[in-house]
């Protein structure tokens, strides 16, 4: 898994003057997001049509949530207070959003929190873990309107709120003190934060299996939580640096990479080069020559990445050209070395070229 630090697709950064301000990077640009006449602003979540869910403080020192559409018009809206299960609602944190825009967050009624739903209709509904649980915060949302969040019952624990059933489950990292819940992607990956005796780290849940996400840069000190996971995998998060001071990061929870050489398909040599990961959509390499059989192949767009965790292989389908000039459809399959030593390559392309075999040197590592 390989970290980057950056300043994540969305969150918060302190102006100057000591108030947050939201921000957008989108294709390498910043964007500030502030809604106007604000005290502050503090951004909760973006899905793929460019819509953004938020918090802005007025000047009485009241929080209201608002909803920013792809054309960067804004919609405040407050807790319906003339319902029964919100009255009294204060305080209000809109902390998701999914590709329906149905929104998601926290309130406070003077006691304990709540979370809310909103749905895109503008419908709302309180979330409250039932059995004695207290402090119920909604935190993600994904397509298919499960929700997750947390909340307090004899130390703090992430939960699932499935819209198929109705039903709550709990989220606990195994032998953690306290599990929160932050994010769910359209495929039912989970992430969020756990914490031991000793320090906080982040954490993916994917089809039951657990992985712990800690930041690998040199300036981390501690991984405090990961945020959010797109449908390809990406995830975004905070760390504390070894400056004291909180930074974002980008995060892929799989990679596969692969450089060395195989039998040609006419004899001598071919090699191979590959690197994919679930933050970088756009190839960085994919390239195999096999000189002897004429091929010189490029990718230029990869349309599929599929991880088979079992047989530790990566299968990685797309289009590329051949010798420059001619476009070609693509398939590589590839075996990591630690699981079938050497490593095992293929590729197969439209113009009917085909090669696999071990690898004659080189490695091929996923992780």
């Amino acid at each position: 898994m390989k970290t980057a630090s950056f300043t994540p697709d969305l969150g918060l950064k302190e102006a100057k003057h000591g108030i947050e301000e939201g921000f957008l990077l989108r294709d390498g640009l910043y964007e500030k997001i502030f809604y106007t006449g604000a005290r502050d602003t503090d951004l909760g979540g973006v899905n793929d049509m460019g819509e953004i869910v938020g918090t802005y403080g007025d000047y009485t020192f009241k929080d209201h949530c608002f909803l920013r559409d792809k054309d960067r018009f804004y919609t405040p809206f407050d807790m319906p207070s003339n319902l029964p299960d919100f009255q009294n609602a204060t305080n209000p944190d809109c902390n998701g959003i999914n590709q329906g825009g149905d929104t998601v967050g926290s309130f406070s009624d003077g006691v304990t929190n709540h979370g809310w739903w909103r749905t895109a209709a503008g419908t709302f509904f309180r979330l409250d873990v039932s059995g004695g649980a207290s402090n119920t915060e909604a935190w993600g949302i994904n397509k298919g309107g499960d929700i997750v969040g947390s909340y307090e019952q004899t130390g703090i624990h992430g939960f699932l709120l499935s819209h198929g059933s109705g039903s709550y489950s709990t989220i606990d990292f195994p032998n953690a003190t306290n599990t929160h819940a932050y994010g769910i992607n359209d495929q039912g990956d989970i992430v969020g934060s756990y914490s031991t005796a000793t320090t906080d780290h982040g954490f993916l849940r994917r089809q039951g299996h657990w992985k712990t996400v800690d930041v690998n840069l040199a300036d981390a000190l501690a991984t405090n939580r990961v945020t959010g996971i797109n449908d390809h995998g990406c995830m975004v998060g905070v760390y504390t640096g070894i400056d004291t001071r909180r930074h974002g990061f980008e995060a892929s929870s799989r990679e596969a990479d692969g450089a060395g050489d195989e039998a040609g398909k006419n004899g001598g040599i071919a090699q191979m080069d590959f690197h994919e990961d679930d933050c970088n959509q756009q190839p960085e390499k994919e390239d195999f020559s096999d000189p002897g059989a004429g091929i010189d192949f490029h990718a230029t767009q990869v349309l599929a990445v599929t991880y088979d965790e079992v047989a530790h292989t990566v299968t990685i389908a797309g289009l590329g050209n051949n010798n420059a000039i001619l476009p070609v459809a693509f398939t590589i399959i590839a075996v990591d070395s630690s699981a079938v030593p050497p490593g095992m390559f293929s590729i197969s392309l439209s113009n009917g070229y085909s090669n696999s075999g071990s690898l004659l040197s080189g490695t091929i590592t996923l992780r």
